[in-house]
């Protein structure tokens, strides 16, 4: 969960390596030569960022289609006023579409994010957080652990190494995680930046075209798909849990998409 989500994230992801595969077996000891395999590059690098925010696109709207069928369904679940607050186009919910209502809702929260876009971690959590318990949000403790005990995050990502954050206790660990989140939030930001100067500058944000190389766009759509891993672990445990919380019998639950 959200299977679709996360199947059209890896689909996406497997077109940028194939670009970054084409790119990386190319000659390019001529000027035209390294031009154009470092803007197959930049390709690759765009299409993994452009892999990201479709991923949250439609991770957020398949939450927003399971808790309201989950309402539909079972009238007494308690909807916390993180979720209430969103505001659905009036045209969704009286669509003479004969689509299920839970696809009505789904396309309805889809036109939300995707008139702008989710490529900051400050937007995600705003979206995504309401979906969770309370105190359980994301890059809390639980995902720390999952990012760097279980998934090995590389320092660039971090800050530490995954020895060093396990011999952190008290409020040594507690100074750690905010370290991570900051530095985790400093090299997604450069990512999601450089994507934006590729699309709108052609990678000029001043006077000089920004240099690339095969093992940078390697190391990004690796970072890119350890951000989305992590996260949609979380959601998938979170989420289920969260549906318990409000109210939502097993029943409910497995309607619901569980």
């Amino acid at each position: 969960m959200p299977a679709t989500a996360k199947k059209h994230f890896d689909e996406d992801v497997s077109r940028a390596n194939a670009i970054l595969n084409q790119a990386h077996g190319m000659p390019h000891t001529t000027p035209q030569e390294k031009l154009l395999r470092d803007d197959l590059l930049r390709s690759s690098l765009m299409y993994g960022v452009g892999a990201v925010d479709a991923y949250f696109c439609d991770a957020y709207a398949d939450l927003v289609a399971r808790i309201l069928r989950a309402k539909t369904l079972q009238g007494n679940v308690s909807i916390p006023s993180g979720v209430q607050n969103i505001v659905l186009p009036v045209s969704a919910l009286f669509s003479s579409q004969t689509q299920r209502d839970n696809w009505k809702w789904r396309m309805a929260a889809r036109g939300i994010v995707e008139k702008d876009n989710v490529l900051s971690l400050s937007k995600i959590q705003k979206l995504l957080n309401p979906f969770f318990r309370t105190g359980n949000k994301l890059f809390d403790p639980v995902v720390m652990d999952s990012l760097i005990i279980s998934h090995n995050a590389p320092n660039r990502v971090t800050g530490i190494t995954r020895t060093e954050y396990r011999r952190r206790t008290g409020q040594h660990l507690d100074s750690a995680r905010k370290s991570i989140r900051k530095k985790i939030n400093e090299r997604y930001s450069k990512i999601f930046q450089r994507r934006h100067d590729c699309i709108h500058n052609c990678d000029r944000p001043k006077q000089s075209v920004q240099t690339i190389s095969y093992e940078r766009a390697v190391k990004v759509i690796k970072d890119l798909n350890l951000l989305v891993a992590v996260i949609d672990q979380h959601i998938e445990s979170e989420f289920n849990e969260f549906l318990t919380h409000v109210g939502c019998s097993a029943g409910t639950r497995n309607s619901a998409g569980y």
